[in-house]
């Protein structure tokens, strides 16, 4: 009988596995002092205790950055052409030309990667309303195509500035009504027949109705190197530019 009750005595006397520091719950241990809800849809709610526990150092807050004002757009190929008008004095070129005008058409295909433009492109004028003197009248020029492309989101509108490096030629030639040959046939006179290097800077705003579409107006400033008998030939041309390409 007192072995019995000897053995009775040590088994109160050891700890219960309900009275330790820690409850195992699968592979988890929690604190004994902390209470845990954990409803069906897996989302669980602590207490005040267990989130004391937590180190705000290593708690990291994540906020959604605006969207820029301006943005750099990017595509993979743009085609445009491209209708201007000219401020070109004709008949500074040669007062024959008085009463005619100068309609410049063209175009231009470039790729944008973060708003970096690089491509190339081509301008020719055509004469309107020239005399019956004139026989020829070519001016056209082409080049690379640098710049940058921004979109303004807010407003919907993408704004670009761009230089063109180019070389181009002006041919005038025109008939000569006082000498003719003895066939009959009329003598032609070459007026102007000159190569050139230019620059053409310009800038031009647009908006994107749909997708793979842009309308631009622009305004480009023409400027010829090679010397002071090309500066007549500098001038400034404004239009309308129309773009499909496969981009922002």
């Amino acid at each position: 009988m007192v072995p019995a009750i000897a053995l009775f005595l040590m088994m109160l006397a050891l700890p219960a596995p309900a009275q330790t520091d820690t409850t195992r719950r699968g592979d988890t241990l929690f604190p004994s002092d902390t209470s845990m809800t954990v409803d069906t849809t897996g989302a669980f709610s602590a207490d005040s205790s267990f989130l004391s526990g937590i180190s705000t150092d290593t708690v990291e807050f994540f906020a959604k950055e605006p969207d820029p004002f301006i943005k750099g757009r990017s595509g993979l190929i743009y085609l445009t052409g491209l209708v201007a008008g000219s401020g070109l004095s004709l008949e500074a070129l040669d007062p024959r030309l008085k009463g005619g005008s100068l309609v410049f058409y063209g175009f231009e295909g470039f790729t944008l990667l973060n708003g970096l433009l690089i491509g190339g492109g081509w301008s020719g004028a055509h004469l309107y309303n020239p005399p019956a003197a004139y026989d020829q009248f070519s001016f056209d020029y082409g080049g690379v195509l640098l710049g940058y492309d921004a979109r303004l989101r807010p407003l919907g509108l993408s704004v670009r500035g761009a230089v063109m490096v180019a070389s181009g030629g002006l041919e005038m030639i025109r008939k000569d009504s006082a000498l003719t040959l003895s066939t009959g046939r009329e003598i032609l006179e070459r007026v102007r027949h000159e190569g050139f290097y230019a620059l053409r800077p310009g800038i031009s705003i647009g908006i994107s109705p749909i997708q793979y579409f842009d309308l631009r107006l622009g305004v480009d400033y023409l400027l010829p190197l090679g010397g002071s008998s090309l500066t007549d030939l500098r001038n400034l041309t404004y239009g309308i530019r129309v773009a499909f390409g496969i981009g922002e």
